[in-house]
Order: structure tokens, then C-alpha cells, then sequence
């Protein structure tokens, strides 16, 4: 598995031109860019590291997933135009520990240009249906601080359904914050009902279930496998 298959989509904006995704593999050498781009303080402020990452560090990471089994991992890039299969990187997503058929997922968009344009939901779109159409999982696992309600409403419009909360986990502007836990259940019926077995699914899993189905949709219509 190690890097997922390369994908292509359009982003989903609230106003203006959709951009043109690419989620792939990394390329020899985008390392700086990756370890500068997380290493802001703006984007590690969300994502509980408090540190910066060195290219080293960074080379080190992608050589660990290029033999890592039981992982999915990708660059975010923008593509010039419809042609472009490459782009430029603005951000990174994964889904990683998958055993039993479930998999954590998570998913950094490093420029801040491109925050609020609707990337990160089309891309845990384009990630949700990979661990349906590639992967075959029945859940996905993600947490997101409470600060972070971007992501938050992100994961929700896909799918998510949250599960509980981890308390005074992520520390950030001098104080504590708790992180939401949330689980993305494949709606397709036998993952579905292989999830939850004999247990009556609670109405919050219902409810997302039909945003998840929808989620699905989205995807064979828009999503184009490189």
C-alpha cells in the first residue's frame, strides 16, 4: 500500500472557480517544501506538533511510508489545468494503522492561501472513497481540536459521526483544548452491517450514513484514478 493511488478532482468552493486537486504520491526532493510548509506556526498550531520539521526529518518519513504496509499516504496539489497530473504541493492526507478493515485518517493543508476553499473536503472525499473502492475498510477514525471548527465541519459533511471527546489533549495559545473523536462508517450494506453486527446503529451513524452515501456519489462522478 504505502502511497495511495494517484487521484485527480475539483475542489468544492462557496464562491468562485473550483481548483483542480491532485492527491498523489511525493515526488524526490519535495521534502523542503512539505517540512516548511508544516513547520508554520500557523498550521502546527492545529496540529498539536509545537515543533518544526527538518527535511531530514521529512525524508525520513517518506522513506518509513514507502515500505509502511498498512498506510495510505499522499501529497495535495494544485494543478495548473486540467492536464497538469503533478501540481503543487499545498498540503498532505492519509489514512494510516489500517488493521481489521479500519484505518485513521488525516489530512494538513500547509499553505494557509488555500485555506476556506473548499480543498480539504473534497479531499476527504476523495479519501473516504478510496478506503471504499481500494481498500474495502469499514471504518475510518479521525480526531480534530476543538479549536480546528473548520475541519471539524469538514469531516461532519462527509460522513464523520462523533463518537466522544479526548479531553485536554492538544495544547495550543498557552492552554489545553480537548479534541472530538469521529469515525466515518463505509455505508455500503454488508461493511455496513459487518460494522455493527448486532447492534442497532445510534441515529447520529444513521444520519451520517446518508451524508456518507453521498459522499460516495460525489466521488464516481468526480474523482478521476491516475
Amino acid at each position: 500500500m504505502a502511497f495511495g493511488v494517484a487521484m485527480k478532482f475539483n475542489s468544492l468552493p462557496k464562491e468562485g472557480e473550483p481548483l483542480n486537486i491532485i492527491m498523489r504520491p511525493p515526488l524526490e526532493g519535495e521534502e523542503a517544501i512539505v517540512s516548511a510548509g508544516i513547520s508554520k506556526g500557523k498550521v502546527n498550531e492545529f496540529t498539536n506538533t509545537n515543533r518544526s520539521v527538518t527535511i531530514e526529518m521529512e525524508h525520513e518519513f517518506f522513506a518509513s511510508h514507502a515500505k509502511e504496509a498498512n498506510s495510505a499516504f499522499w501529497i495535495i496539489a494544485i494543478g495548473n489545468d486540467d492536464a497538469d497530473d503533478i501540481g503543487r504541493p499545498i498540503g498532505v492526507s492519509s489514512i494510516d494503522g489500517i488493521k481489521d478493515g479500519r484505518g485513521g485518517s488525516g489530512c494538513i493543508i500547509f499553505d494557509t492561501d488555500m485555506w476556506g476553499k473548499g480543498i480539504a473536503s473534497a479531499c476527504h472525499r476523495a479519501r473516504c472513497f478510496y478506503a471504499y473502492s481500494r481498500l474495502g475498510l469499514r471504518a475510518i477514525d479521525s480526531t480534530v481540536a476543538y479549536p480546528n471548527t473548520g475541519s471539524y465541519k469538514a469531516l461532519l459533511g462527509v460522513g464523520y459521526a462523533v463518537t466522544g471527546t479526548l479531553y485536554s489533549l492538544h495544547f495550543t495559545g498557552g492552554k489545553w483544548h480537548h479534541l472530538h473523536s469521529l469515525t466515518w462508517v463505509n455505508p455500503d450494506k454488508y461493511k455496513w452491517d459487518e460494522f455493527w453486527c448486532d447492534n442497532k446503529p445510534p441515529k447520529k451513524f444513521v444520519v451520517a450514513r446518508k451524508k456518507a452515501k453521498a459522499t460516495l456519489e460525489w466521488a464516481k462522478q468526480n474523482i478521476t484514478f491516475l
